[in-house]
C-alpha cells in the first residue's frame, strides 16, 4: 500500500515539475514569437448537472442589460462588447452576494472570445466565455459553483454539450473548470503578427458541429 501510495506522490510531482517546466519554456517563447496557448475543455450535459454550492452564500440568475450596465467597466473588466452581445443570440449569467461578484457569458451560435469568430456550433452545442470573479470574493469557489449553475441552465434548454477554453498559465482557472465536471480535449495556439492572425485548433474542434 505504502509503495502505491508513493508511486502516486511521484507521479503527481512529476506532472508539476513537467507543467512547470511546459510553462516556462513558454513564457520563453513568447518573448520571440507572439502567441498564446489555450486549453479547451468540454463537457456533455446528457446526463443531470450537479450543482456545486460556493464557500459563501451566493444567487446565480441570468442577467440583464440592466445588471451590466451596474458594472463598473475598469472594475469588471468590461470589453464594450457587452450591447452587441446581449443582442446577439448570447446569454449572460450572474452572481450576486451584497453586489455582482460574478458573471459569465455563453454564445450558442459559434466559439468566441474576442480571438475566435468563425467556428460554429450545431443546435444543441454551447460556448461558455469570458468569466470573471471579482477580486475581493476570489478563492471562494464561485467560478466552479456559477459554472455548473449555467451548465444546469443550459441543460435545461436542451443543449447537450458545452466547451469552455481557458489559458494554459492561468491555474485557479483550470482548476475550477475541473472542479466543474469539464474534461480536457485539447490545445489551440492564437498568433497574432501584426493583422495576420492564425489560431490552431485541436482537431475535436475543427469540426464541433458534429456531436
Amino acid at each position: 500500500m505504502f509503495t502505491v501510495i508513493k508511486k502516486m506522490w511521484f507521479n503527481i510531482q512529476c506532472r508539476g515539475l513537467f507543467n512547470l517546466f511546459f510553462i516556462t519554456i513558454i513564457r520563453l517563447l513568447q518573448k520571440f514569437i507572439p502567441f498564446e496557448l489555450l486549453i479547451f475543455f468540454e463537457k456533455s450535459l446528457s446526463c443531470p448537472v450537479k450543482e456545486l454550492n460556493p464557500k459563501e452564500q451566493i444567487s446565480f440568475s441570468k442577467g440583464d442589460w440592466d445588471d451590466i450596465c451596474e458594472l463598473d467597466p475598469r472594475e469588471y473588466h468590461l470589453s464594450g462588447l457587452e450591447l452587441y452581445e446581449m443582442n446577439n443570440n448570447r446569454d449572460c449569467y450572474i452572481g450576486r452576494m451584497d453586489k455582482i461578484v460574478f458573471y459569465v457569458w455563453v454564445s450558442y451560435k459559434n466559439i468566441y472570445d474576442d480571438k475566435i469568430f468563425d467556428i460554429a456550433l450545431s443546435e444543441n452545442q454551447a460556448y461558455i466565455y469570458r468569466a470573471f470573479t471579482h477580486p475581493d470574493y476570489r478563492g471562494l469557489r464561485i467560478y466552479p459553483a456559477g459554472l455548473s449553475f449555467v451548465c444546469s441552465q443550459l441543460q435545461r434548454k436542451n443543449i447537450s454539450k458545452c466547451f469552455i477554453a481557458t489559458s494554459i498559465e492561468n491555474r485557479s482557472s483550470i482548476n475550477g473548470i475541473h472542479r466543474a465536471g469539464f474534461s480536457k480535449i485539447g490545445y489551440a495556439v492564437y498568433f497574432k503578427v501584426l493583422k495576420y492572425k492564425k489560431i490552431i485548433l485541436p482537431r475535436m474542434l475543427q469540426n464541433p458541429v458534429a456531436t
